[in-house]
Parts: C-alpha cells; sequence; structure tokens
C-alpha cells in the first residue's frame, strides 16, 4: 500500500513530523532508504563559492543528516536503513569536490550507525551509484556519457533499477547479514 508525505528535509520539525506520519499510518516503520540529495555542476576546488559548498552541504550532509538520526530514533528493531552515497566516494573527480566530498560522509554515518544500531537487529548500509541515466548523468555531454560508459565491462551507463534492485535486496530479508557496507552499484566502472 502507497503513502506519500511531502517534508522539506532541511527542516527538523518536517522530518520528525514525517516519520511520526507514517508510524501513525502504518503503525510501525521497518525501512528507511535516505535518498536526499542533489548533484553539483563541476567546479575547480578553487573556484567554488561559500554558497555552492553551503548548497551541497545542506542538501547532501545536513537533510540526509536529519534523516538518518530520525530513522534511528524510530526504525523497529530488525529494520533496514539504507542511505545513497556516490561511486566519487571511491573514484574521486577533479572538479567534484562539493559533490564527491558531502557523500564521502555517508559511509562514515553508515558505519557508526551500523555499530550502534546493530544490537537491535538494525542493518544500516550505504549504496554508491556510478554514472546513471536517467539522473545524474543526464545532462553530461556525449563524450562524457560515452566515456563513463566505457569504464564498465557491461558497457553501458546504470539505469535507476539498477540501483533499486540492489537497495531492494539491502531492504529485503535476504540482505540481513550485511551491515556497515558501502556497497558500489557502477556496473564494474573503475573496478
Amino acid at each position: 500500500m502507497a503513502f506519500a508525505v511531502q517534508a522539506d528535509l532541511s527542516k527538523t520539525n518536517e522530518v520528525v513530523s514525517l516519520f511520526q506520519r507514517v508510524l501513525d499510518h502504518f503503525g510501525q516503520l521497518d525501512v528507511v532508504i535516505a535518498n536526499a540529495g542533489a548533484g553539483a555542476p563541476p567546479t575547480a576546488f578553487q573556484d567554488i563559492t561559500d554558497d555552492e559548498m553551503d548548497r551541497a552541504l545542506d542538501l547532501n550532509v545536513k537533510a540526509t543528516f536529519k534523516v538518518l538520526r530520525e530513522a534511528a530514533r524510530t526504525v523497529s528493531d530488525h529494520g533496514k536503513i539504507i542511505a545513497i552515497s556516490s561511486s566519487l566516494v571511491d573514484f574521486p573527480s577533479q572538479s567534484m569536490v562539493s559533490y564527491a566530498g558531502s557523500k564521502s560522509i555517508v559511509r562514515t554515518w553508515t558505519q557508526v550507525l551500523a555499530k550502534e544500531l546493530g544490537p537491535r537487529q538494525i542493518s544500516v548500509n550505504a549504496v554508491s551509484p556510478g554514472p546513471t541515466i536517467p539522473g545524474m548523468f543526464t545532462f553530461a555531454g556525449a563524450k562524457l556519457r560515452g566515456s563513463a560508459a566505457a569504464s564498465s565491462p557491461f558497457g553501458r551507463l546504470g539505469t535507476p533499477n539498477d540501483t533499486a534492485d540492489i537497495v531492494a535486496f539491502l531492504a529485503d530479508d535476504a540482505g540481513r547479514w550485511m551491515t556497515g557496507q558501502h556497497i558500489l552499484a557502477n556496473g564494474g566502472a573503475k573496478m
């Protein structure tokens, strides 16, 4: 059964309300997927403005923090928490410092939460998509898309379903023995 709730993840009270509305509707919360975030245009490190960095931190760090904190408070024992990071954490590219840097924090939080919530049998993992279309690579030029596709043994860019299937596995009982992991969903690119 689908149930939609809208919230501004930059506002703590709206994040708390979001979780409470889900609890009120379903009675418990078993799975949380923290997918807050947005990309940033490639910018050389020395050229990033304070506003650009603040935007990356607000969307990719602060909003994700608020969702993960509330998830840690409300997810049922034996539940699942899955955060979406980026393969740029493992394979940084020049001019992607604000995005890659802000997404790298998710890896540390995943490991910390996995240890803290382990006694409640809650698994916490991160999935790190690579170049995906539609998605972050929708507006990339043809040359960049071509080279990204060629870097995978499959010879293509990822799709949202490629990532969603990994998230679904982690959300399912089949993924119960995985926790604290940072899983690359990049089609083997840059192995």
